[in-house]
């Protein structure tokens, strides 16, 4: 029966950890297997909703996107991860201001990680096109699945 009968209620956000834990590392496996969907339109938004939605249950909405665009260039995936994070940060804030859950202590916990995001930020410059790309495609599946992984424990 669909949860909005009334009759039953939805399941608790420790089941939602664990399916989302658990279509990550499907993912994963497929991705392994040299499945790669195309970049078009479609996957991207189905990779964007499907990011917004792990990222609201488990905080984990980097992988979707990650998966999708494996294949990129080192500089390219940085690029586009970088700019997509931006961007549904500011969809976060947008969101979160007009309910009253954003305080002036939030902006200062964000300030605080300026000076290692601005530090990441200048040394991926300087490192990035010297990456193999098998090398970035293992690393970003290894975090993909630590994230995964993570959430199951």
């Amino acid at each position: 029966m669909p949860w909005g009968c009334g009759c039953c209620s939805p399941p608790p956000m420790a089941v939602l950890e664990k399916l989302i834990a658990g279509s990550v590392l499907f993912a994963v496996a497929v991705t392994l297997f040299r499945f790669r969907l195309p970049v078009n339109r479609t996957t991207l938004f189905g990779a964007g909703i499907l990011s917004g939605i792990f990222g609201t249950v488990a905080a984990l909405s980097g992988p979707p996107m990650v998966l999708l665009l494996h294949g990129f260039s080192p500089e390219r995936l940085r690029g586009t991860l970088s700019a997509f994070f931006v961007v549904t940060a500011l969809m976060t804030l947008v969101t979160l201001a007009p309910a009253g859950l954003i305080h002036p202590w939030h902006f200062g916990m964000a300030l605080s990680f300026a000076p290692g995001v601005l530090a990441g930020s200048w040394l991926a410059g300087r490192v990035a096109h010297r990456l193999d790309r098998r090398l970035l495609q293992g690393a970003s599946l290894a975090l993909c699945t630590l994230a995964a992984l993570g959430l199951l424990l």
